[in-house]
């Protein structure tokens, strides 16, 4: 998924977490997708009617993107990653 590409983003239902399910929300940086695309043509419709919307979806995807790759707060994420990890085990 390129949450930073300029264009809104449509994505697929997934059932397991990701790095992304936890920094990036649907209808707040993305337009979700059911699993089996039967929303397809729904959800393209909807982003056609409200494209201003998109657009704002899409600026709030880049501002999240744009933090994400800061050096030090991938270093802070991927070490609570580990910790928690580690305590898991």
């Amino acid at each position: 998924m390129d949450l930073n590409s300029g264009s809104v983003a449509l994505v697929i239902d997934c059932a397991f977490e990701t790095f992304a399910t936890h920094h990036f929300k649907p209808w707040e940086h993305f337009v979700p997708i059911r699993k089996g695309h039967g929303d397809v043509k729904k959800q393209l419709k909807w982003c056609d009617d409200h494209q201003d919307e998109c657009q704002a979806m899409t600026a709030r995807a880049a501002e999240t993107c744009k933090l994400l790759a800061d050096p030090d707060l991938r270093k802070t994420i991927l070490t609570g990653v580990v910790d928690g990890a580690s305590s898991a085990a």
